[in-house]
C-alpha cells in the first residue's frame, strides 16, 4: 500500500472558538509526512487581519483556529510548502470567505476539533459534538470484541479472507476480499466525515466518526453511495466494493481511536 505524504484540509461544519469554517477547494500537499498538529487552547498572536505563527502551529491549525480556508490562507500568503511555515512568520488572515455563519451551524455549536490523518496527511476535521445521531440497528455480542469508546462495531462486508493483516508491513488496517460491487456497510451509526479519492493508496474513500476519538474507513471501494455530513446507521450501505487503487478487489478497512490505527479485529465479533 503506498503512503505518498498528502493533506487534504477539510472541515466539518461547525463552529470553532467563534469562527466560521468553510468547505475546502483544492488539496494541500505535504512532502514530509509529518502529521500535523491538534491546535491548543492557548493566547494567539493576532494584529488585526494579521497571525504571528507560533511554535507547533500548522497551516491547518491556524485556518481552522480563525475561520478560514486553509487552501485559500495558503494562497493568500504564497505559501506552496505548508511545511516550511515557521513560528515568527506573519500571515495575512484576510481570506473571502463563502458562506455566513448561519449556514454552518447546521446542528449545535461544536467544542473542540481534532484532525483525521490518513496514510500520512490530514483529511478530515473531528468535531467533538453531541449532534452526531449515534442510534444504531442490532449489535453483535461477542466474546472478546473490543469497544471502540461507547461504540460497538459490526463487520462492513460479510465475513471474508483477510487478504492483508493489521501487522503487516505498512499497513494500518485490514483489506476483505470480496467480489465486485458487494455491499460495504456502515461498522456502526455516525457521520460521514470525507469522501473523495484524493489520498493515494485508498482509492474512492470514505472516513466516519462514531463520535469522539473513534473513526473509521472504508477503502478501494467501486461506487460512494453517501457524500460528506450525512447521518448513517449500523448497517447501512454506504459503498460498492471495488479495487480502487489496489490490485486486487476488497475492501480497506481502518480503525482509529483517538486518531491511532489500532487493530480492527480486534474490534469486529469474533
Amino acid at each position: 500500500m503506498k503512503f505518498r505524504a498528502l493533506v487534504v484540509a477539510m472541515t466539518a461544519a461547525g463552529v470553532l472558538a467563534g469562527c466560521a469554517l468553510q468547505d475546502v477547494g483544492s488539496p494541500i500537499y505535504s512532502r514530509t509526512g509529518s502529521g500535523a498538529t491538534t491546535p491548543e487552547a492557548s493566547a494567539v498572536s493576532v494584529t488585526g487581519d494579521t497571525y504571528t505563527v507560533q511554535p507547533g502551529d500548522t497551516l491547518y491549525s491556524i485556518a481552522t483556529r480563525h475561520g478560514c480556508n486553509p487552501t485559500e490562507l495558503a494562497r493568500a500568503n504564497g505559501i506552496t510548502d505548508p511545511t516550511l511555515l515557521s513560528a515568527g512568520t506573519i500571515l495575512r488572515l484576510t481570506v473571502e470567505r463563502t458562506q455566513p455563519v448561519s449556514d454552518l451551524a447546521v446542528d449545535a455549536p461544536a467544542t473542540n476539533a481534532s484532525e483525521v490523518t490518513i496514510g500520512t496527511g490530514v483529511v478530515a476535521s473531528q468535531t467533538n459534538t453531541d449532534s452526531v445521531n449515534l442510534t444504531s440497528g442490532s449489535t453483535s455480542t461477542a466474546g472478546n470484541q473490543k469497544l471502540l469508546g461507547n461504540t460497538r462495531l459490526s463487520w462492513p462486508v460479510a465475513r471474508s479472507q483477510i487478504l492483508r493483516q493489521f501487522t503487516d508491513e505498512n499497513s494500518k488496517g485490514i483489506e476483505i476480499a470480496g467480489n465486485m460491487g458487494d455491499d460495504v456497510r456502515a461498522a456502526a451509526a455516525g457521520r460521514v466525515l470525507y469522501t473523495g479519492e484524493n489520498v493515494s493508496g485508498y482509492g474512492k474513500l470514505i472516513i466516519i466518526t462514531h463520535g469522539p476519538g473513534a473513526v473509521t474507513v472504508y477503502g478501494h471501494n467501486s461506487e460512494l453511495l453517501v457524500k460528506r455530513g450525512d447521518n448513517v446507521t449500523n448497517g447501512q450501505v454506504i459503498a460498492k466494493m471495488g479495487n480502487s487503487d489496489s490490485d486486487s478487489v476488497n475492501l480497506l478497512f481502518e480503525v482509529r481511536h483517538n486518531d491511532r490505527p489500532v487493530n480492527p479485529v480486534e474490534y469486529l465479533p469474533q
